[in-house]
């Protein structure tokens, strides 16, 4: 027929019951215009309630960003990307509550944002999700997901990269 549809976004979620702690988030994945609505989220470990502490991969419109937010937000930031690269970012989040990300697009060297300032780690990520491209229909980013990991201490692209 000819009547209009609507259809859900492209957003998956499970549980994340793991406690806030020194980590490595590792996504790999192919951009596929996230950078065209700025703000598009990657990768997001909290509840669906955005008061509640939470870390995030997502971009601002001109970089990659990795956030943690807990009564205040920090962040680090580094590079871009265009539709069609493949993209390799790797967060770490300190025992701090610093946050740094780095990133690698089309297989080239790693490079490194600046640690952010720290912020004292919460109890626990609120309901305890991990959502890939957004935790609710805001702000819903477009990459086409290869690889998604999360591991306990700080840990290499290198080291990450073997798990596959």
């Amino acid at each position: 027929t000819s009547a209009a549809v609507t259809r859900n976004r492209e957003t998956i979620s499970w549980s994340f019951l793991a406690v806030p702690q020194i980590m490595t988030i590792y996504c790999r994945f192919v951009e596929l215009g996230s950078f065209l609505v700025g703000g598009s989220r990657y990768l997001y470990i909290g509840s669906d309630d955005s008061d509640n502490p939470s870390i995030k991969m997502d971009n601002d419109g001109a970089n990659f960003r990795l956030s943690h937010t807990q009564a205040g937000a920090v962040h680090s930031v580094i590079g871009t990307a265009s539709i069609w690269d493949i993209v390799e970012l790797r967060g770490v989040l300190f025992t701090d509550g610093a946050v740094q990300i780095h990133v690698s697009v089309n297989g080239a060297a790693e490079s490194g944002g600046t640690k952010s300032a720290a912020l004292a780690l919460p109890a626990n990520w609120g309901d305890g999700f991990l959502y890939l491209n957004s935790r609710d229909t805001a702000n819903v980013g477009f990459a086409g997901f290869h690889t998604v990991r999360v591991q306990r201490g700080e840990q290499t692209r290198a080291y990450m990269r073997s798990l596959w």
